[in-house]
């Protein structure tokens, strides 16, 4: 019992804050026809504001995200033309990443670094995870008396066992 309740603990600080985020973007993602620009808008101006040299801002369909090889703020095609408050604070993270990487921010050149090695890792786990266990499912030998019998299975997962 107490281990399942340190579980969802654990669970719920893996994963709380990104649901949390989730919902408080959904919930301010209404059009605000008084909000005086869109997204893109906002990114342009403030790319424009911060003097941040050769940064262009797209429209893209992977997500929003600033790219510092190629110097782009990159906004999903619902942030870059609403005039939400989520896709003003979108705009306004994404052009925060391209000030960071102008000002010469060691958390971005790292970050940046991780990226290559953090998409590989996910796309392993979920190799990983959806192939099933090989160790569950064990070979059969007939015996001698015509029924099946499982093999002993000997690897670092399952301790030696002796055959009597």
């Amino acid at each position: 019992m107490a281990l399942a309740a340190g579980m969802l603990i654990v669970l719920g600080l893996i994963f709380g804050p990104s649901l949390w985020v989730k919902l408080v973007m959904r919930r301010h993602s209404s059009e605000n026809p008084e909000m005086p620009g869109t997204g893109g808008e906002l990114a342009k101006h403030l790319i424009e504001r911060f003097s941040l040299k050769d940064v262009k801002v797209e429209v893209t369909e992977l997500g929003d995200h600033y790219d510092p090889t190629e110097k782009k703020v990159r906004l999903l095609r619902e942030h870059y033309e609403s005039k939400s408050l989520t896709a003003i604070a979108i705009a306004a993270h994404e052009v925060g990443h391209a000030i960071q990487d102008q000002q010469g921010d060691k958390r971005l050149t790292t970050r940046t670094k991780m990226v290559p090695v953090v998409d590989k890792v996910a796309r392993w786990s979920v190799v990983i995870i959806g192939t099933p266990n090989v160790f569950t499912t064990l070979p059969k030998r007939a015996s001698p008396t015509g029924t099946s019998k499982t093999l002993p299975v000997q690897s670092a997962f399952c301790p030696s066992t002796s055959s009597k």
